[in-house]
């Protein structure tokens, strides 16, 4: 039987093969507890296909870690390049985060924080990483699937955009797709981060990545955007757009949603961000469910009944002083990308209260 075909795109951080597993596992084991799919498997109805793409920045590091200089050399290069504003600011914040990571070390700002500085202003990388995710997206339009989703976590929120975006404008290495032939039936930004790494000229509020009708070439039907209450990540440059995106009377009620869930069962602060977090919550696996099946698929009674059962289970675990270390650690809003790297740091090696 044909499935619908569920594209994973992982953040930050080095990333193996299979990679997707515990995510998959939180989506498949929540899947059994809703009556509908009570003698339904998860993998009756889906068929994930896991992006990989870190290892082009694994390689960037390895071939830098003990050549600091070279990078930082390269990263001034791109700076003047794409002209940005600021870039002796840039350059002098680049090295003192090359102090305080030891220049290298494999530590998990090294891993983490990396990837965002050269997903941002590394154009060749960027472009490796959006041909090889569109290359994936491309392969789930096949007519082996019944349709297809997509669940971007972190960095790959800004990926998934800047992909999907190309491939319905200007095409990757390929003539542009049409949304009147194929296009994500649900596209889930999991602790989206797209907006602080927007591009110049690819604004996330302006691109052809917004929810709605086929005709009007939106690249989505449904947009779910997800940002924890307590996930610093999310915090600068938040995706929080007006009522005028998308466009009024463009679009259904349930095809964008802007959901914070708050809960927190966590070892280390920074788990918070992980992408089995946000899954394990009712608020947040629901819509996707509705989304892919439709949504009477879990009708609303039993959709309160499972957050109440979570929030219930939630009650359990002492979360007042995980809460208070996290608010402690919220950055401004509306600041830049810089802050981004700062809570990366700030939050590397504190565990839980």
């Amino acid at each position: 039987m044909a499935k619908h075909a569920l594209v994973f795109i992982h953040g930050m951080g080095e990333q193996k093969a299979g990679w997707h597993a515990p995510a998959l596992k939180v989506l498949a084991d929540a899947l059994s507890n809703y009556d509908a799919f009570e003698d339904t498997k998860l993998s009756d109805i889906v068929e994930p296909v896991p992006v990989l793409y870190s290892d082009f920045f694994t390689d960037l590091r390895t071939m830098w870690k003990n050549d600091v200089a070279a990078l930082r050399t390269e990263l001034s290069t791109q700076l003047e390049a794409a002209d940005v504003p600021n870039r002796a600011d840039i350059t002098s914040e680049f090295d003192s985060i090359a102090t305080s990571i030891g220049a290298g070390d494999d530590s998990f700002v090294w891993t983490h924080a990396m990837d965002v500085v050269l997903y941002r202003f590394f154009k060749l990388a960027r472009k490796k990483v959006n041909v090889q995710v569109g290359a994936e997206m491309a392969a789930a339009t096949s007519n082996k699937f019944t349709g297809w989703s997509v669940i971007a976590h972190s960095l790959g929120t800004a990926v998934a955009h800047n992909t999907l975006h190309a491939l319905y404008s200007t095409g990757l290495d390929g003539p542009p797709l049409k949304p009147q032939e194929s296009r994500p039936k649900v596209l889930a930004m999991v602790a989206n981060v797209s907006r602080v790494l927007q591009l110049s000229d690819v604004k996330v509020l302006e691109s052809k990545v917004k929810p709605g009708p086929a005709p009007l070439g939106r690249a989505c039907d449904t947009y779910l955007n997800f940002r924890h209450l307590f996930d610093p990540f999310t915090f600068p440059q938040p995706f929080e757009p007006d009522n005028s995106w998308p466009p009024p009377g463009t679009f259904r009620p349930e095809q964008y949603q802007h959901i914070r869930p708050s809960h927190l069962v966590i070892d280390k602060l920074r788990d918070v961000h992980d992408l089995e977090h946000y899954l394990a919550n009712p608020r947040v696996h629901v819509p996707i469910f509705r989304g892919i099946v439709g949504a009477s698929a879990i009708p609303k009674a039993e959709f309160e009944r499972a957050c109440s059962k979570f929030d219930d289970d939630q009650a359990r675990h002492n979360v007042d002083a995980i809460r208070d270390a996290l608010q402690a650690r919220i950055p401004n809003k509306n600041t830049d990308w810089k802050q981004l790297l700062k809570t990366l740091f700030d939050l590397s090696g504190l565990v839980k209260p």
